[in-house]
């Protein structure tokens, strides 16, 4: 006890006061390397909290200011990004439709230039792609890959962007759904005329908005977001999805356009959200008492 009331005393002098002088009584018994020892810890101390503590002087109460300013910019800048982020998904949304309604009068058109070279290998490779590039085959597969790795790393930002992309894929999918099921628009490999007929249940009517499209964006989108390195070798595979359901003759260009447009859509909101979450990570991973997550 008597130690602590010493080095007390002796911090406490240290601070006030640049040296010790003779007369000082208690200060001048504590050995000379025990107080440049003393000096050493208060310098460390006040370096690790960026000189916040009293008795720093000018420069502490600099280093507080600055501390103080630049943090209530980011939160300002934060807050102002987050009320323009409904701005943005709104006019991205707008975009993709209009770009839809802009490539509606060259379906036909287009359809025919992208069919028109038919040979046996490439269909079996555009159905290769259909497959893979479908929910159950493709979005899942993704997702439980990406969190298993991210379970075997102790990796919690991993297993946040395979739920962001599972998330994604289905909620774009279920969205796009309920246009398909209401438009009603004929795939082209049927014998109707292009149009949109109105609510129906018939697959051959199922044509506006391409589900592959949606759920393949939706799902790579969202680990571009998250996992960059990931994400991008799989929007080149989101790209031959779309490639191979026109080549397939379900769906015309508008289609896949408007679907990639609502994928993206949701990839951005889901990717953006697990990132956040990720950043905002101070938890240790697991139980109490392991170790912190890596990120």
């Amino acid at each position: 006890l008597g130690e602590r009331l010493e080095n007390r005393r002796t911090e406490r002098r240290l601070v006030r006061q640049p040296a010790c002088q003779p007369g000082h009584g208690l200060s001048y018994r504590v050995s000379l390397s025990r107080v440049l020892f003393r000096q050493h810890q208060l310098r460390q101390r006040r370096e690790v909290l960026g000189g916040s503590q009293r008795g720093h002087g000018f420069q502490g109460r600099s280093t507080d200011l600055r501390i103080v300013i630049g943090q209530g910019l980011a939160d300002g800048r934060q807050r102002l990004l987050a009320k323009r982020e409904p701005l943005r998904f709104g006019l991205f949304a707008a975009g993709f439709l209009a770009l839809g309604l802009l490539v509606h009068p060259h379906d036909i058109a287009w359809h025919e230039r992208i069919t028109s070279n038919r040979t046996s290998a490439l269909r079996h490779f555009a159905r290769q792609l259909s497959f893979w590039g479908d929910l159950p085959t493709g979005s899942v597969i993704v997702a439980a890959t990406v969190w298993i790795a991210g379970l075997i790393r102790r990796r919690r930002k991993w297993q946040r962007a395979a739920v962001a992309c599972l998330l994604a894929a289905l909620v774009a999918g279920l969205f796009a759904n309920g246009f398909r099921f209401t438009m009603g628009r004929a795939r082209p490999s049927t014998d109707l005329p292009d149009g949109f007929y109105g609510p129906s249940l018939q697959n051959n009517l199922h044509g506006f908005p391409s589900a592959h499209a949606v759920t393949s964006f939706g799902t790579a989108t969202a680990l571009i977001v998250t996992l960059p390195a990931v994400g991008i070798p799989l929007l080149a595979g989101a790209g031959g999805v779309v490639w191979s359901r026109m080549y397939l003759e379900q769906h015309y260009p508008m289609d896949v356009i408007v679907g990639a447009g609502i994928g993206t859509l949701f990839g951005i909101a889901f990717g953006l959200a697990a990132r956040r979450k990720s950043a905002d990570e101070t938890v240790p991973y697991g139980v109490a008492g392991a170790p912190p997550s890596k990120p």
